[in-house]
């Protein structure tokens, strides 16, 4: 799902969620284009971080899309 997601022309953040954490995966999946990585168990403030960076880090790319645009 991720790979596919990955391909979609406008970017969609990706928070990978585990059970089987370990290094391999976790490197896929950032090198994949996942934002943020949490295993299971994880808290609330995890989630809410890692929800915010997503966020942040796609409002950064809609701007730099929109800045690219207009000096066309």
């Amino acid at each position: 799902l991720q790979e596919i997601l990955s391909q979609v022309p406008v970017p969609i953040p990706i928070i990978f969620i585990t059970g089987n954490p370990d290094v391999p995966t976790a490197v896929k999946a950032m090198k994949a284009g996942a934002v943020d990585f949490l295993s299971k168990p994880f808290s609330e403030e995890e989630l809410f971080g890692a929800v915010e960076r997503a966020l942040a880090l796609r409002s950064a790319s809609t701007d730099q899309r929109r800045m690219a645009h207009r000096r066309r």
